[in-house]
């Protein structure tokens, strides 16, 4: 009777052995904190362009040249396998008779002062402008670096990251698959699609749309009235576990949490944060002092003025006239689908995980 019983201990033993480090850790906890892994092309958008600057730092430095006082135009190796053509201020590429017939560039450009590209051209390498940057329209790119202002024509499509030091201007109908960053501002226009940009004002076509939002007549507000429904999390939380609606020029001074479907009417002003369990809209001209956030849908009516980060898991909606952050004080609008209209405005990043796009100014016009 004794070897049944120990080949069973013994079989349970060698079984349960692999599950025992797991089952002690859970018991123990000494390890309850998660690894901290920062990978810093994630976190800063602009982590490619600042690699890319230092290269052609180095390569300055390697060749002997001031860029400054650049030497006459010439080619070579910028790192193995890797052809560059370095153009002197104010230069334009002649291409070879066999680009122009394929329309296909496969060299390297760095360019000291301001740099004009023709458009209609597949860059396959990156380009560097020590000064200011046009690109033609229907032009494909890699990635591109300006020293002062960068300026894309329409149609015009970028594999990777665009970076300025100055303004980035994106002409209509572009498509921008990775990065776009500035120093100072960014504008788009109608039609162009994107995923991350940053920058300290990043415009979307019309300012005069953002102007005529934020200085649009507001009427006086009424303080809003906690439902008996409702329930205090903190004192400066309150929790709704429904549906709520709240009417035109409500005021609401706390933070505020519901379950279901959050609606605001025109002209409300909430001095905290708010969060919706299924879906948030929020009427023309209304004031939110701190963050949106849903894992469903979030609407932002034309004219209204978002403080905090905008955070959704599945679609932000912003109407024309819409201030999202403000120059002095950058925020971060995020979901995997982001639509903007044109004459909005937002001060930080805008991330949209699988695909932004500018929408031209819908005919209602209600700013």
């Amino acid at each position: 009777m004794m070897w049944p019983l120990t080949f069973w201990l013994l079989a349970v033993l060698v079984c349960s052995a692999p599950f025992m480090p797991a089952l002690r850790e859970w018991l123990m906890g000494s390890d309850a904190a998660p690894l901290v892994v920062v990978r810093e092309q994630d976190t800063n958008i602009r982590h490619f362009a600042a690699s890319f600057f230092d290269q052609i730092q180095n390569f300055f430095e390697r060749e002997g040249i001031d860029p400054l006082a650049p030497p006459p135009d010439y080619e070579g190796e910028f790192l193995p396998g890797q052809r560059f053509l370095l153009l002197g201020p104010d230069s334009r590429p002649q291409w070879s008779d066999e680009i122009q017939r394929t329309r296909l560039v496969n060299t390297l450009l760095i360019g000291c002062g301001d740099l004009m590209v023709e458009g209609g051209y597949v860059y396959e390498q990156e380009i560097y402008c020590g000064g200011q940057l046009y690109g033609g329209a229907n032009a494909t790119f890699r990635a591109v670096y300006a020293g002062t202002d960068l300026v894309l024509g329409q149609n015009c499509t970028v594999a990777r990251w665009l970076h300025s030091q100055g303004h980035v201007h994106i002409g209509r109908d572009c498509t921008v698959y990775g990065r776009i960053s500035s120093t100072s501002s960014i504008t788009l226009a109608p039609g162009t699609r994107f995923q991350r940009l940053n920058a300290e004002v990043v415009r979307f076509a019309s300012d005069a749309a953002v102007a005529g939002g934020l200085n649009r007549p507001r009427p006086p507000t009424i303080a809003w009235t906690v439902p008996d429904t409702a329930r205090r999390l903190d004192e400066r939380t309150v929790s709704v576990a429904s549906d709520l609606k709240l009417f035109t020029a409500t005021r609401v001074d706390t933070h505020l949490v519901t379950h279901g479907r959050l609606e605001l009417g025109t002209s409300c002003e909430l001095n905290g944060n708010l969060k919706a369990g299924a879906a948030l809209v929020l009427g023309a001209g209304c004031v939110v002092r701190g963050a949106l956030v849903c894992p469903g849908p979030i609407v932002i009516g034309p004219g209204c003025l978002v403080k905090g980060p905008v955070v959704s898991e599945s679609e932000i909606s912003i109407a024309a006239g819409s201030v999202i952050g403000t120059p002095g004080l950058a925020t971060t609008v995020t979901a995997p689908r982001i639509r903007v209209e044109s004459g909005s405005q937002v001060s930080g990043t805008l991330w949209a995980t699988e695909q932004g796009v500018v929408e031209a100014l819908a005919r209602r016009n209600a700013v």
